[in-house]
């Protein structure tokens, strides 16, 4: 189930000089409109193969995914250590996959894996990596 859209009303109060000393007036410029995007998170997951892991969400589907083509520049490319990769936790605040060293994925990057791997590939297909290793096959 998808967490229900919120309204965010920002209010500033600005002093009204024309009007005398403790004139406040109510400033509507800084209102927020309703955000009605999905927010995904990450409810669990299973290392199903090397560098491939089974993800599920919070709104019950799940991605299937194979991580291989991504692991590059400094951020991915040590997780092309298999024993790195597979010290993967669940960080349930932020609801996504951590690594000790820093590397995390967007969870909607995540949830959405089918439609943005082959662009996540090729902008990883830029980064150098740095040498590991166990280099992904």
């Amino acid at each position: 189930m998808l967490p229900a859209a919120r309204s965010i009303r920002a209010v500033r109060l600005t002093p009204l000089a024309a009007e005398g000393a403790g004139s406040i007036r109510e400033d509507r410029s800084a209102q927020v409109t309703r955000m009605t995007h999905p927010i995904h998170r990450v409810a669990s997951f299973v290392v199903v193969a090397p560098f491939t892991m089974r993800v599920s969400f919070s709104d019950g589907s799940e991605q299937r995914i194979d991580f291989r083509r991504v692991l590059r520049g400094p951020l991915y490319g040590p997780l092309q250590d298999l024993q790195t990769f597979n010290r993967v936790a669940l960080d349930t605040e932020i609801g996504t996959l951590v690594w000790p060293n820093g590397a995390d994925f967007d969870p909607t990057t995540l949830h959405d894996w089918p439609a943005v791997a082959d662009a996540f590939a090729a902008l990883a297909a830029t980064w150098s990596s740095p040498d590991t290793r166990k280099k992904v096959s």
